[in-house]
């Protein structure tokens, strides 16, 4: 089999996967200190140390081999993984509009700490190194690793694998749906879910995938492989979220909030129409829902698995 290009050069590609919006507590405070639910029942994964931020992580796996683009998003070890259920995350409710910059950042970064108490053992069962990534709040168009960082929006950049959040992205949220809990969350654990994809050999395997179709002029497959991409870090947001919903108490009602979120940031609804169901590159506003539903109702990982779906589901 022909030989892939050094992981250095993916990088280049794989640069930023966003959410596209459009176009001070420690950890301890984050994860509560409780072992048990209200109703008697254990927490899973409480043996799980969570690890600190890790601004220096190891490299991302890249494939080698040609074969390895299909079986590495197609048939990848995570697949055979569960998410447990229920998972302690005691992350309190804050209000984006008036808290500070520096509030938000650390509120976000205590967020990762239930973020990988979920995917942390997932990921190492599945034999994948865990990496927690900081968390960034930024304001105006700073340089990253991946570039320009982008006005209203939040992104995982593989660059450096961490996760980046412009302070104006509160403001893209439709209105209605701006003091519904978890909303915010569940953008970032969208992107956290980038950051799974990175560490599982998703990302670059996708990425080099897209690559191909782009130099071959293969409009529409490029843009099918970018959905099958962002549906399914849909669908991770929502598992996260059906994994701590009891320990946030979450309800019925939230969760519908939340699917109307990411229905809201599909390319159709976005772009007010002109852009057609599988014509945008992060999915139609049904497609995101539904992937943001089935995330929400299974704790199988392989559920999330966009890239074996029909075309008709990831439009």
């Amino acid at each position: 089999m022909r030989k892939r290009r050094s992981s250095v050069s993916v990088l280049v590609w794989v640069i930023v996967a966003g959410l596209v919006l459009v176009g001070g507590v420690g950890v301890l405070g984050a994860l509560g200190e409780s072992t048990s639910t209200g109703g008697g029942t254990a927490y899973k994964n409480e043996t799980y140390q969570v690890p600190p931020p890790d601004s220096n992580p190891p490299e991302i796996p890249v494939p080698e081999y040609r074969s390895e683009l299909t079986t590495w998003t197609r048939s990848n070890k995570i697949y055979s993984v569960n998410v447990a259920r229920p998972v302690r995350c005691q992350l309190p409710d804050i209000n984006y509009a008036s808290t500070s910059d520096s509030q938000v950042e650390d509120h976000l970064n205590q967020l990762t700490g239930c973020l990988m108490r979920v995917w942390g053992p997932a990921l190492e069962e599945a034999g994948y190194t865990a990496v927690r990534p900081t968390v960034t709040v930024y304001t105006g168009n700073p340089s990253t690793a991946c570039g320009k960082a982008p006005s209203h929006n939040a992104f995982y950049c593989s660059g450096d694998q961490q996760i980046y959040f412009s302070h104006d992205l509160p403001v893209t949220i439709p209105p209605d749906l701006r003091s519904k809990r978890q909303v915010v969350e569940a953008i970032m654990a969208h992107e956290f879910g980038h950051a799974i994809q990175a560490r599982t050999g998703i990302l670059a395997a996708n990425a080099i995938a897209k690559q191909e179709f782009h130099k071959a002029g293969q409009d529409s497959d490029e843009l099918d492989a970018g959905r099958r991409s962002e549906t399914q870090a849909d669908c991770l947001s929502a598992q996260f979220t059906n994994s701590v919903a009891q320990s946030l108490k979450l309800t019925s009602a939230d969760e519908n909030y939340l699917k109307t979120l990411f229905y809201d940031f599909g390319d159709d609804i976005g772009s007010d129409g002109k852009i057609a169901p599988g014509e945008g590159n992060h999915g139609s506003g049904d497609s995101r829902r539904s992937w943001y539903t089935k995330g929400l109702g299974s704790t199988a990982i392989s559920t999330c698995n966009t890239f074996t779906a029909p075309d008709s589901s990831v439009q």
